[in-house]
């Protein structure tokens, strides 16, 4: 008797440890799924991969888009701008699905040209988009 109760007793304490050592461990974990609303766009932390991410949202939010495409499912759109300091063209995916903007990407597509990025995104289906999303600033057409 007096052994099970000692082998109850370090099982308990064991699981006690082990289960606050998980939750540490987790806490640690990064947080993919935290989100920061911009312009009314949420955030990923996706993004972050890319190097120049940070330089397409400001762009995008500060200086407007060239262009915005849709792809097919007429939920996914591509809002392309022009990098100052590379003058590369940048592409913020943004989903826009029951009322919420939730950025899936930015970067920079194939090697950055006007001609490259638009063939790119006609590959994949997406068209050009006319209409005004609130919230994203549309810079008139160069000429």
């Amino acid at each position: 008797m007096e052994n099970t109760k000692k082998s109850t007793n370090f099982l308990l304490i064991f699981f006690c440890i082990a289960a606050c050592g998980l939750f540490l461990a987790f806490q640690a974990l990064p947080k993919v799924m935290q989100v920061v609303t911009v312009n009314g766009v949420n955030e990923s932390l996706h993004a972050e991969w890319h190097n120049e991410s940070q330089a397409i949202r400001d762009t995008c939010n500060n200086n407007g888009v060239y262009q915005i495409w849709v792809e097919p499912d007429k939920e996914t759109f591509h809002l392309l701008c022009k990098l100052e300091n590379s003058g590369k063209i940048g592409d913020r995916i943004v989903k826009i699905a029951n009322g919420e903007k939730n950025e899936k990407s930015a970067f920079i597509p194939k090697d950055g040209s006007f001609a490259k990025v638009i063939k790119w995104l006609q590959n994949k289906g997406a068209t050009r988009y006319t209409k005004e999303i609130p919230g994203v600033i549309i810079l008139p057409e160069e000429k």
